[in-house]
């Protein structure tokens, strides 16, 4: 049985429509951006504050996203080089 939608999709490169028509780069672009602003928005609560074991979760959390930023980086590279290839 032949997923006839999936094979349109495949061959003409098109985004699948899970993705509401927007390519994955462009959505692993934006999670980036929103980890990124998130991040900013922790280092500027962090100014603010004095030592308290909240701030332990967020070096946590910081540590959490920096390892996610890192394989993003990695499937957009991976992908841009696909877009280029292809």
């Amino acid at each position: 049985m032949i997923d006839h939608e999936l094979r349109d999709i495949c061959e003409r490169r098109i985004p699948r429509p899970a993705l509401g028509g927007v390519s994955i780069e462009h959505v692993l672009a934006n999670l980036a951006s929103e980890i990124d602003r998130q991040r900013k928005a922790n280092r500027e609560k962090q100014k603010t504050l004095k030592w308290d074991p909240e701030k332990v979760r967020i070096v946590e959390q910081t540590r959490l996203l920096d390892w996610i930023e890192a394989e993003l980086q990695k499937l957009v590279n991976l992908a841009e080089s696909d877009a280029q290839v292809g």
